[in-house]
């Protein structure tokens, strides 16, 4: 009877943690340069904040041709891209929960 109780009583955590939103997946935004310059960093901002924070390019460029992958919280972002040669390239996007959001630059 003991053990069919504790069945019970993980069971139901269980169940809560499922169907309580407890288990976030995961989402993401990648950014692709399609482009012929260089990618020197990109700032990620929730569309409310009024400021930038820090670069989000993991590595040091994102040459032509690649993509780089960051991990984000669902919501409504701005996200600006500054080249090598200081353009910059500002975009909104919506990242929703488990799933994988691009912003391509041509």
């Amino acid at each position: 009877m003991r053990h069919q109780a504790l069945f019970f009583v993980i069971s139901c955590i269980t169940l809560s943690l499922v169907f309580c939103g407890c288990d976030v997946e995961e989402s993401f935004l990648i950014v692709e340069n399609y482009s012929n310059v260089t990618i020197v960093s990109i700032f990620i901002s929730h569309a409310e904040d009024s400021s930038w924070g820090s670069d989000q390019l993991p590595l040091n460029v994102l040459r032509p041709r690649s993509k780089v992958t960051i991990a984000v919280e669902p919501g409504t972002y701005g996200v600006k891209i500054v080249s090598e040669y200081g353009q910059e390239f500002v975009y909104e996007t919506t990242i929703v929960s488990g799933m994988t959001t691009t912003v391509a630059i041509r």
